[in-house]
This record gives structure tokens, C-alpha cells and sequence, in this order.
């Protein structure tokens, strides 16, 4: 008989509506949400301003009425600015590019900052709350509580100020998807699952550790960006403790805040007086969540008893976290967060791998890079090169051992590929005379873009593109030294701690690196070379073309994820590896690793709306903009979503990364 655990505040619990909502809210008839998809794409916003609430009754300030009558001696406030802010408008140096999310109290629009050239997300308080003193105090924690925390999860902010009676405040704009859409996607392995979670575990001990309780945490909090690392978001009904703060004197008046699916027994009594232990206990919540689809309501099954993944320890975990008693719960997110990483660490071989990453990315590392003891700092750096090496080569022991591409690959005319350790497939019928290692992509339609959640990527529609060839590998880092030494042009190197294994020096790339792909190469580098080759880069359409093949295929192979085909963080290699390796992840006119193992630049200019007005035949991309599109994903790529033939990044030209290379492309009457 399944066994079923009873929550003791399951006769409360049922809603996921926020007890901050107005009680009218019940009572209104379904609406279609605004723009749902493009908030989802672009940035979740927090929670408040989700698109879930897009179209929710405001959310009154605490202690207030919903409708809250301003007094007769105060000017109308839509005298001094409107209700929403339009495209174009401009709130001090940001000008708004869309409204993303609208909450209760507040609106969240995309914006750039002219004075630093960077998208970010602009927060504004709606009017009617303007001459609310309650409502600009709850404004100004969150604002406070988010200034005081400095965590790499945890979302952060840049500025504040009043610009014509406008109250805003600025947060780095989190390009991605909350964890809410994610899981509703339902494309995310076990072990990414535990891995986000323990990223939000670390933020939400270090707020604890800093005296700042969230109260809200939930999956719709949990924010994604393209390369996997998870943010929380929203402290607007954090508890602040700790009296360096200038607001620890504003109290909570109303004794319900929260989510009400979410909050722990204590919370749903006295919000004021809750601990860090309600945080542990909404994590629990979201643990069960994010582990069997299901919120723990009522009668709840043990999960699993609903995921053969889930462990009986894992029970015990969820379990431990949803104790009614504060005192039976974990006592910190640390030691959940302990319990919760042994579950992802099944062996000891895995164990090793999780420490080696660990340390590359911890600042401890950064210490032993700066001491003065060179010695004891290589013999370290042998050892993990040694250790990574071995664990690159796990599982495909037909691996060449040296050499570049163009040593160990030739396309013959007959369309097959001759080539040590690499897939003896039939490639597609090529040319006489093709350029060596160069794929030839025929003349014809195939369908670009995808109906996923992601708008940027919409419409699905055909496009016709005359026939080209490209590159088979990305370019390596000896294909490159070949344009550096011949042209002059600068070394890839970043003056950065992160950048270190990377980095070129004395004129070379990394030792044991040749058959890598270039990276730390902006997109004017990768354009300077490809003039110099002889080539260009492909449009965003030649790469996805070259990817997908025609029948529209998810990731380059097919349909199904398959972490063996593609360098990622789940594949735990944690840095570039040789172009050739992973054959069996090529795409139809193999092309090899383009999911996966680095991003590659484009010459398209980056639009959010291109693909709805685009040309159908040869699309050239928007004529400017602010941002040039990489597409495929790389190696720190840990959702697979973001490795998609179709899932589009975009960055500054001038962006210098570890994990963006690059490939070119040729017209077809080119040799």
C-alpha cells in the first residue's frame, strides 16, 4: 500500500495564488496573460511581476487597502506620469525597450542603459502608489535588502533614483527563464535539477547568514540565465534583521505574506515573526515540486513513489524539510544543501569530477594562482589537466590522441569521410572539388525557428537559402595561430582569474589546447579571421540550417536529449575538448559539436521580432543593433534547452568568452 504523508497545515494550503493578492482577484474571470511568452524568453522577472500575475488585481502595499483613496490636497499622480511606460520612453539614462512582467505594486520593463551600453531591467513603482508612504518603504527593502547581498545567485542591483515623480529601481537583466518554466518544459535531468537547487541552497544561506529572510521562496523566484547559472529573485516581503540596515524598523502590518503554497505553519500565523527556517521549509515545497511535478498537498504521496529517480534519502530530505516543527527541520540551508549534494554524487569517480570543478571555479583557486609558491600552483595545475583529460576520454576510446582536423580528416567526392576515430557515416553527397573540411549544404527550403516558449524563436516558418558550404569543426586554436602569426593580429587573452586556462601566452595558445576551439575571440576577431580564410560567417539561418538539417530537429542528432553526443556541463568534461571528438553527435551534413563544447558568432545583429517580418528566402539579419546572435551552446552550457539548433543567444561584439568560438562559411562557387 503507498505510503502518504499529511502536511499539518494541509486544511490551509491550496492555493498558489500570493496571499499579497487582492481578495477580489478569486472572484475575476480568466484573462488572457499579456505577452506571456516573451516575459518567459527575455527575462522572468520576479515573482510579483511574473506573467502568472500579468493581469492580477494590484497588489496592495502592506496594510493597505487595494484601492487605497489618495488624500484630496495631493495633485492626481497620472498628472505625472502615465500608467505604463511605452517603447522609446526614457526613465533617467535607460530607455524602455518592452514591458516583461506587471505585479501588484510594481512594472518591469526591458531596458538599455545608453551610459553603460547594457540591458537591464528597470523595476517602477505604479502611479497609484506613488504618494503611498508604506508602499515606497516596501520599494526601498527590497531595493536595501538586494544592495546588501553580494552573491553570484542572487540577483543584483545597479541604481535607484526618481526621474519625474517616477519611482525605479535597476537590476542586471536576467537573460533566460524562470524554474517554473522549465520544469514545465520538463526537459531537465536529475542532476540539473539538484544542481539549480543547490545554487539557490548557497544564495538563500548566504541572505540567512546576513540576517534576510526571503518568505517567497518558490520556483517562479528561481531564475535561469543562458549559460545555467540559477538567481533568486524578489526580496520585496524579505524580513530584514540585522539593524545595519536602514529599514529594519518597518514592520509587516498584515500577518499573511507569502505564497500560500509555499509557506511554512508559522509563516501562515505571523509572517513577522518567522526565521530563516520558513525559507527551509518553502524549499522543501519546492523540492517535492521540482522532483515529481506535484505540490504536496493534503494526502501526498512519498516521491519516490512518483520518480523512480528519487532515493528513499531523498525522501528523508524532502521529509526533513517539510516538518511542521521549525525545530525538526534543517537548522541551516548549509546542511540541506550537504545532504542534498551527496544525492548527485553517487560514486566516487563523480565525487572526484564535482571536487576537480570545484575547484577550478572557486576563489580558492584564484589564491593559489596569485601565490608566490609557482611550483606547488603548476604541479596542481598538472594534476587537474591530467584528471580532466582522463575524464574527457571515458567513454570514447576511439579518440585520436594529436593532430588537427585537417591531419586526420579529408571529404573524398563520393560524400564519405575517411578519418581516425571519427564516424565512417556517409556523409551527404559532396561536390567535386569541395574545400577540405568543408560540409556542402544544398540549395532548398528547411523549417527555421520553433513553436517552444521561447518568442524569440517564433514564427516556424520555411526559408530558402541557395547553397554554401561550412566548416565540419569549429576553428581551432592552431588554425588560428596561423592567422595570428601571419596577419599580427592580437592573441586571444582576458586579464581575468576565470580566463587563465585559456589564455595565450608567448605568442601560443595553451599547451596540449591545438585541436580546441579558439576561444576568448570576440565577434570582430572571428570576422577578421574569416576574411583572412577566405570565408565569412554564416547568417543566422546558414548555422541553424547546417544544424537541423530539414526536418526540424530539436538538437543536431534528433529529437531525443542524449548528453553522450554533446559537450556540456552534464557531460562533466568542464572546459573545451578536441573539435573532432563526439561523431556521433554531428548534425545531417556532418558537422560536428555544434551543440555543445562552445557558442559560435554569427553576422547576424540580434532582434527579439526578426523573425516575424524576415525575408523568406536568404535572410541577411536586421541591418543593425546592439548585440551580435551566437548560436549552439557550450561546454558551461548545464540546461539542455540552451544547446537547442534553434535557441538563439546574443551578445555584445565585444564580448571575449571561454565558451565562444566560432565557424565559417563559403559561397558555393567558392573554392
Amino acid at each position: 500500500m503507498e505510503k502518504r504523508c499529511v502536511p499539518a497545515d494541509s486544511r490551509i494550503r491550496g492555493s498558489r495564488k500570493s496571499i499579497m493578492d487582492s481578495p477580489e482577484e478569486s472572484k475575476r474571470p480568466g484573462k488572457a496573460r499579456k505577452d506571456e511568452d516573451a516575459v518567459s524568453v527575455q527575462s522572468t522577472p520576479p515573482p510579483d511581476e511574473s506573467p502568472e500575475q500579468s493581469e492580477k488585481t494590484p497588489t496592495p502595499p502592506e496594510g493597505e487597502p487595494p484601492q487605497a483613496a489618495q488624500p484630496d490636497k495631493e495633485p492626481p499622480i497620472e498628472e505625472r506620469y502615465p500608467d505604463e511606460l511605452k517603447p522609446g520612453d526614457a526613465v533617467g539614462a535607460y530607455r524602455v525597450e518592452k514591458m516583461i512582467g506587471r505585479g501588484g505594486m510594481a512594472t518591469v520593463y526591458k531596458a538599455f542603459d545608453a551610459s553603460k551600453q547594457r540591458v537591464v531591467a528597470l523595476k517602477v513603482l505604479k502611479r497609484k502608489y506613488a504618494a503611498s508612504i508604506k508602499a515606497l518603504a516596501r520599494f526601498d527593502r527590497e531595493f536595501l535588502a538586494l544592495e546588501s547581498l553580494n552573491h553570484p545567485n542572487i540577483v543584483r542591483v545597479l541604481d535607484k533614483g526618481i526621474e519625474r515623480g517616477i519611482n525605479y529601481f535597476v537590476m542586471e537583466y536576467v537573460d533566460g527563464a524562470s524554474l517554473s518554466r522549465l520544469l514545465r518544459y520538463r526537459k531537465l535531468t536529475f542532476n540539473t535539477k539538484a544542481l539549480i537547487l543547490l545554487q539557490a541552497a548557497s544564495a538563500l544561506d548566504y541572505a540567512h547568514r546576513k540576517g534576510i529572510v526571503h518568505r517567497d521562496v518558490k520556483p517562479d523566484n528561481i531564475l535561469i540565465d543562458r549559460t545555467g547559472r540559477a538567481r533568486i529573485a524578489d526580496f520585496g516581503i524579505a524580513q530584514i534583521t540585522r539593524s545595519h540596515l536602514p529599514l529594519t524598523s518597518i514592520t509587516v502590518v498584515s500577518s499573511f505574506m507569502g505564497t500560500a503554497d509555499y509557506m511554512a505553519p508559522e509563516q501562515r500565523i505571523d509572517a513577522k515573526s518567522v526565521d530563516h527556517r520558513a525559507d527551509i521549509f518553502s524549499f522543501g515545497v519546492m523540492l517535492y515540486e521540482t522532483f515529481t511535478g506535484r505540490l504536496p498537498l493534503g494526502n501526498f504521496a512519498l516521491p519516490s513513489h512518483i520518480n523512480p529517480e528519487v532515493t528513499k534519502r531523498m525522501d528523508g530530505i524532502i521529509l526533513r524539510a517539510l516538518r511542521q516543527d521549525p525545530a525538526e527541520r534543517y537548522q541551516s540551508m548549509t546542511e540541506l544543501a550537504e545532504d542534498l549534494r551527496r544525492e548527485i554524487q553517487t560514486s566516487g569517480l563523480s565525487r572526484l569530477k564535482a571536487r576537480l570543478a570545484l575547484v577550478l571555479q572557486t576563489e580558492s583557486w584564484k589564491k593559489i594562482v596569485n601565490m608566490r609558491a609557482i611550483g606547488a600552483a603548476c604541479l596542481l595545475a598538472i594534476m587537474v589537466g591530467g584528471a580532466l583529460w582522463l575524464f574527457s576520454a571515458i567513454g570514447r576510446p576511439n579518440a585520436p590522441t594529436g593532430g588537427s582536423p585537417s591531419d586526420l580528416t579529408s571529404l573524398q567526392p563520393d560524400g564519405s569521410a575517411a578519418a581516425a576515430g571519427t564516424s565512417t557515416e556517409p556523409l551527404p553527397q559532396q561536390p567535386p572539388g569541395a574545400p577540405k573540411n568543408m560540409a556542402f549544404i544544398p540549395a532548398g527550403e528547411f523549417i527555421m525557428g520553433s513553436d517552444s516558449e521561447f518568442s524569440n524563436e517564433r514564427p516556424k516558418r520555411k526559408i530558402f537559402l541557395d547553397a554554401y558550404y561550412i566548416d565540419m569543426y569549429e576553428v581551432t586554436n592552431a588554425e588560428y595561430k596561423e592567422f595570428v602569426d601571419a596577419t599580427g593580429h592580437r592573441m586571444p587573452y582576458e586579464k581575468a582569474f576565470w580566463a587563465e586556462p585559456f589564455n595565450w601566452r608567448n605568442g601560443t595558445y595553451p599547451p596540449g589546447k591545438g585541436d580546441h576551439p579558439v576561444v576568448l575571440v570576440d565577434w570582430h576577431d572571428a570576422v577578421a579571421y574569416a576574411r583572412w580564410a577566405g570565408k565569412r560567417l554564416p547568417t543566422e539561418a546558414e548555422w541553424e540550417k547546417a544544424a537541423r538539417g530539414t526536418d526540424s530537429r530539436i538538437w543536431p542528432w534528433g529529437d531525443k536529449w542524449d548528453t553522450n553526443r554533446s559537450n556540456t556541463k552534464e557531460s562533466s568534461v568542464n572546459t573545451t575538448q578536441p573539435v573532432y571528438l563526439l561523431s556521433k553527435g554531428k548534425s545531417p551534413y556532418g558537422c560536428f559539436n555544434m551543440a555543445g563544447n562552445v557558442m559560435e558568432w554569427t553576422a547576424d545583429w540580434y532582434s527579439d521580432t526578426y523573425y516575424a517580418h524576415a525575408p523568406s528566402k536568404n535572410p541577411p539579419g536586421p541591418v543593425t543593433g546592439a548585440f551580435k546572435v551566437a548560436r549552439g551552446g557550450g561546454w558551461d552550457s548545464n540546461i539542455n534547452l540552451y544547446v537547442r539548433t534553434g535557441y538563439r543567444h546574443y551578445f555584445s561584439p565585444d564580448k571575449e568568452s571561454v565558451s565562444i568560438g566560432f565557424r565559417c562559411v563559403k559561397d558555393a562557387g567558392s573554392k
